[in-house]
């Protein structure tokens, strides 16, 4: 009876054994995809933000890129037209939004003004010429 008891309590230990080594692997399996997703979600976060920070950095960039093509193309302010200042102040207005109007004069009273307008592209214009409004 001594004998089948400590062979009992051997049977059971082992069991525990085999138990805990099966409940500590499931447990390591799960701290493996718990870590892998925790770098994972480490990384995208950084990368998302140099990404937000190159754009803050490069975007401003560009757009005086597109306008100083478009001001290449322009000849001297002298010679300009309205056309030619609307197809510059327009794409100016358009590309940085923090301004929201431009405007050019002489010593003359000559007044050429574009305002931001709702539509994309597009701009309110306004000439004050004293010289022939008086």
């Amino acid at each position: 009876m001594k004998h089948t008891l400590e062979q009992f309590i051997k049977h059971i230990a082992l069991a525990i054994v085999i138990a805990s080594g099966l409940i500590m692997s499931y447990i390591m399996y799960e701290l493996s995809l718990t870590k892998e997703s925790i770098g994972t979600s480490l990384v995208n976060k950084v990368v998302d933000h140099t990404h937000h920070e190159l754009k803050d950095f490069f975007v401003p960039v560009q757009n005086l890129l597109v306008t100083a093509a478009v001001q290449t193309k322009i000849q001297g302010y002298h010679m300009m037209d309205t056309s030619d200042f609307d197809q510059l102040f327009i794409l100016v207005i358009q590309y940085f939004p923090h301004l929201s109007s431009m405007g050019i004069a002489d010593d003359q009273g000559y007044e050429y003004d574009i305002i931001k307008d709702s539509l994309e592209g597009r701009g309110l214009i306004r000439i004050v010429d004293i010289e022939e409004k008086g």
